[in-house]
């Protein structure tokens, strides 16, 4: 009859086996929903620096666009001019390349800055820190270079104003 009134120990252990259960699915539940959210967060700050990133990265390729326009004008120009065609044509290939490294370049940065935030506190995605390496700027003013001789190697009486509208392309 003791047992009645204080309760049987095999309830006891029952109850104590069903609170770690509970304990154990509760951990669970809250890890998963920790997961969840921190992919969540995750995906809106990849999105939120892609597209900031995007926006910032933009005027890059626009330069990089306008370079190619020249070159392209000149190989159109000179494409009797077998010897400057063809280095045209290679300063074509370079620049192609250039906008493939810039777009890995900032992309490698974006995703960093979004590492970063989801271990920070601070509100601000320090998207001012996405820039093109300085070897991606040093092989855009090679080409830049490149285009202004072979436009004066073309002897195409090309007007001063363009050489100093290249010349004024800058990353």
């Amino acid at each position: 009859m003791a047992d009645d009134v204080f309760g049987d120990s095999d309830g006891d252990d029952e109850l104590a086996l069903a609170s770690r259960e509970f304990e154990r699915d509760l951990n669970r539940i809250e890890n998963s929903a920790f997961h969840d959210a921190f992919e969540e967060t995750r995906d809106k700050l990849t999105q939120q620096s892609f597209d900031d990133g995007y926006s910032i990265a933009f005027p890059y390729f626009e330069k990089i666009g306008h370079l190619e326009g020249f070159n392209d004008v000149l190989i159109y120009k000179m494409r009797h001019q077998d010897e400057v065609l063809n280095r045209m044509k290679q300063i074509k290939s370079r620049i192609s390349r250039l906008y493939m490294q810039l777009d890995q370049e900032l992309e490698q940065q974006m995703n960093s800055n979004v590492e970063r935030k989801l271990y920070e506190i601070s509100e601000e995605m320090m998207m001012e820190n996405i820039k093109p390496s300085n070897e991606l700027i040093n092989e855009f003013n090679q080409i830049k270079a490149e285009i202004i001789e072979c436009a004066k190697l073309a002897d195409l009486n090309f007007d001063e104003r363009i050489i100093g509208k290249i010349n004024d392309i800058n990353l």
